[in-house]
């Protein structure tokens, strides 16, 4: 009687691989969620770092144009202030 019931009853090694197997699938499927989370994190970054470098570059073009609007205005005093700028500069520099 013992026989057929240990012939049919799994065995301790088979329940054993039944639940490291089950483990393995459980954890494939929380690293495959994570991934996809990540996956999805990264994709929002880099619109978020488009956007903001779109935005950098208008920001930046529109200043130069401010700056070539006022050096044309008053040619003496922008290049007073490069001067200015020019020594300041160089007094830093020094130190």
């Amino acid at each position: 009687m013992s026989t057929k019931t240990a012939s049919t009853a799994p065995s301790v090694t088979e329940k054993a691989a039944d639940i490291a197997h089950d483990a393995i699938s459980d954890a494939e499927d929380k690293i495959r969620d994570v991934e996809l989370k990540a996956r999805a994190t990264a994709e929002q970054a880099q619109e978020k770092a488009d956007l903001l470098t779109q935005e950098a570059k208008e920001m930046a073009s529109s200043k130069l144009s401010e700056v070539e609007d006022y050096v044309r205005e008053k040619p003496l005093q922008a290049a007073g202030i490069a001067f200015a700028a020019g020594i300041l500069t160089a007094v830093l520099l020094r130190k």
